[in-house]
């Protein structure tokens, strides 16, 4: 009988404890506009256009993005502001901003926070996700995990 308390207890504390996750890619084709600076650093604007993205839920659609990047002389990443619209098939849709700072230009990590939510997806809502991204000279590849807001 304690060993069957025991095992409740445990599989209970678990369950309590465990965090919801959610989690998505995005693949984009990409195009910018560049300011160059005099000391070597630069201001782009960019538009990721042409995208889709899949989920851990059979999710799947298009994406669409707009942002500012800020790089230092050394060609590093000083500031990067991005925010994306993602449609599902069905219409459904969230709005992910993506802040990184301090990073390699060429990919790294960073944080998501989605701002808005409609339909199926507005669990998402004020979730804090996780991401990394990798860009070739034309297209960007981005897995994210989400933790979920209880």
């Amino acid at each position: 009988m304690v060993k069957k308390l025991t095992l409740l207890l445990l599989i209970v504390s678990t369950q309590i404890y465990a965090k919801e996750t959610y989690n998505f890619t995005l693949a984009v084709l990409w195009r910018q506009d560049t300011f160059k600076l005099a000391d070597g650093s630069s201001f782009n604007t960019f538009t990721l256009n042409d995208g889709y993205f899949y989920d851990d839920r059979g999710n799947s659609g298009d994406t669409s993005c707009r942002g500012v990047r800020e790089t230092g002389p050394n060609g590093n990443l000083v500031n990067l502001n991005v925010i994306c619209q993602i449609t599902s098939l069905s219409g459904d849709q969230f709005w992910a901003r993506y802040l990184r700072k301090n990073t390699d230009l060429d990919g790294g990590a960073g944080k998501i926070k989605i701002i808005s939510a409609t339909g199926s997806f507005i669990f998402l809502k004020d979730a804090t996700c996780t991401y990394a991204i990798s860009f070739t000279k034309k297209s960007g590849m981005q897995k994210a995990k989400c933790e979920l807001i209880e």
